[in-house]
C-alpha cells in the first residue's frame, strides 16, 4: 500500500478469517476497475487514493495466510473439452465434489491434450490420491487416458504419502512415519538443544559478552521452538 497499490487480505489474514481468494477475484479484474464493489473495499488503501476502483495499470495485490496448497495439473488424452469441463465441474467443491478443491478444464492445442488444472486448498480434508482416482475413473469411462500429473512448485508430502498409501494399501501411512520427516525433526531438536545452551550461557555471562553477540543470541532465542511441556521460551 505504501508503494501505491491497494491490498486485500484473504484466508487466515482476513478479518474475519476465512475470506477466499475466489471471493476477491469474483467478476475478474473488470469488477474492481471502475469502482470497488460493495463489501469489497481493500484492506489497505494508499493515502489520498484518487480512483474509485483499482488503478487501470497497477491493479491490486492479494496477501493471504493459509494452509499448504497443492497446485497441480492432470493431462488427458482422448477426452473432448466439454467432457473435461464436466469432470472438473464434478470434482470442484462448489459443485458438490471434493472439499477445498478448485478445478477447471483447459484445452492445450500445442500438446494436443486436455488439462484439468486444480488447486487443493486443504490437504487434511481431502487426500490428493482420492481426487486423482476420481479423475482416472471418469476418464476411463469416457475412453480416454491420463498421460501425466504436473505439480506446480514443491511437492507436498501429503501428495506422495496418500498416493503411496492408496496404491500400496499401506496399513499405517501416518506422516510421522516418514523417514525424512522424522530425521528432520531429530536434527531440529538437537540443534534447538544446542541453541538453548548457547542462549543460557550468554545470559549467565551478561554484560561480559559483546553487545553484537547478545543481539544475535536474542534473535536466536526468539526463534527457538516453544517447549510444549513447560510453555517456556528460552
Amino acid at each position: 500500500a505504501d508503494a501505491g497499490i491497494p491490498v486485500y487480505f484473504y484466508g487466515a489474514a482476513s478479518n474475519p478469517p476465512g475470506r477466499t481468494l475466489a471471493e476477491l477475484r469474483h467478476g475478474g479484474y473488470e469488477a474492481v476497475l471502475e469502482r470497488f464493489p460493495p463489501g469489497r473495499d481493500p484492506d489497505l488503501l494508499p493515502h489520498h487514493w484518487p480512483h474509485p476502483g483499482v488503478h487501470p495499470r497497477w491493479g491490486a495485490t492479494c496477501v493471504g495466510a493459509r494452509k499448504l496448497l497443492l497446485a497441480w495439473n492432470v493431462y488427458l488424452q482422448g477426452v473432448e473439452l466439454e467432457e473435461a469441463r464436466s469432470i472438473a465441474a464434478e470434482l470442484r467443491d462448489v459443485g458438490g465434489g471434493f472439499t477445498g478443491l478448485r478445478a477447471l478444464a483447459l484445452a492445450l492445442p500445442s500438446r494436443r491434450a486436455m488439462q484439468i488444472s486444480m488447486n487443493l486448498e486443504d490437504l487434511e480434508a481431502t487426500a490428493p490420491a482420492s481426487v486423482f482416482e476420481a479423475i482416472l475413473r471418469r476418464v476411463r469411462e469416457i475412453g480416454g487416458t491420463i498421460t501425466g500429473t504436473e505439480v506446480i512448485g514443491m511437492i507436498p508430502d501429503a501428495l506422495v504419502l496418500s498416493a503411496a498409501g492408496s496404491r500400496l494399501h499401506l496399513l499405517d501411512p501416518a506422516p510421522e512415519r516418514l523417514l525424512s520427516q522424522r530425521l528432520a525433526l531429530h536434527v531440529a531438536e538437537r540443534a534447538a538443544a544446542v541453541a538453548r545452551e548457547v542462549v543460557e550461557a550468554v545470559a549467565a555471562e551478561g554484560d561480559a559478552v559483546p553487545e553484537a553477540v547478545r543481539v544475535a543470541v536474542r534473535r536466536l532465542a526468539r526463534n527457538l521452538v516453544r517447549d510444549p511441556g513447560s510453555h517456556r521460551e528460552a
